[in-house]
């Protein structure tokens, strides 16, 4: 396998703390902002969501909330959405894993291990230099929408990313969300979007929405950023 030279060469954790990109503002577009749940190697399904949502890829985008590899057949397909203008993702804890068992340079995900050199150093390129923590993703008339991939910050958004803590990091990528834990407002963004968690159809906890539907129920959710904002004003 080839390796790679770091900056921090521990964990995940010292890669993220000496990072200047941990934290991305996407601005307003023209088109559409979409937003689709963990991906899991599951290319085809997603372009096949996407056709279907009437996605344009020359003035809409996409915002993926993490976890793009494992589990599905395409996971190196699914992080070359990365090379696209139109596709963003925050990291993911698979992302996380896959890199620091490849700093060990032993890895137990068999769809990497099939890689050649090239292709392996080319993924891990495209999670390190493309998959930040999160994204605050401006909408048009100052609507703005937070993603994070495992658990929203419970005490506003203003997050100081520079200065985030282990357990902030690990909250971000690992931590489970539960009922009543997140505030029915988060200071500094509309709403807020994740994935992780593995439920049945989009859940709002707080002033959130998880959209990690696609293990649970074997359906991907993609939504437009008015349908978010909807289902944040909803009552059910």
């Amino acid at each position: 396998m080839g390796m790679m030279r770091f900056a921090c060469n521990i964990n995940i954790y010292n890669y993220v703390i000496c990072m200047s990109n941990k934290h991305k503002t996407l601005h307003p577009i023209v088109g559409k902002t979409f937003f689709v749940g963990d991906l899991h190697g599951r290319h085809d399904v997603f372009i096949r969501a996407l056709v279907h949502k009437g996605f344009n890829h020359k003035i809409d985008r996409v915002i993926c909330v993490g976890d793009l590899i494992d589990k599905g057949k395409q996971s190196y397909q699914c992080l070359s959405l990365l090379r696209r203008k139109w596709f963003f993702s925050v990291m993911g804890n698979h992302e996380e894993m896959l890199v620091d068992e490849y700093r060990t340079g032993y890895t137990q995900q068999a769809w990497f291990n099939e890689l050649g050199d090239d292709q392996q150093d080319n993924a891990i390129e495209l999670i390190l230099g493309h998959m930040p923590l999160s994204y605050t993703v401006k909408i048009e008339n100052g609507v703005q929408i937070g993603v994070v991939h495992a658990h929203p910050p419970i005490n506003g958004w203003a997050v100081d990313w520079r200065s985030l803590k282990q357990q902030g990091v690990e909250n971000f990528l690992w931590k489970r969300v539960r009922h009543g834990v997140v505030p029915d407002q988060i200071i500094g963004v509309n709403a807020l979007v994740f994935g992780h968690n593995n439920v049945a159809r989009a859940t709002k906890f707080g002033a959130s929405l998880c959209i990690d539907t696609l293990i649970d129920s074997g359906s991907l959710t993609i939504l437009e950023a008015g349908e978010v904002l909807n289902a944040m004003s909803s009552t059910s």
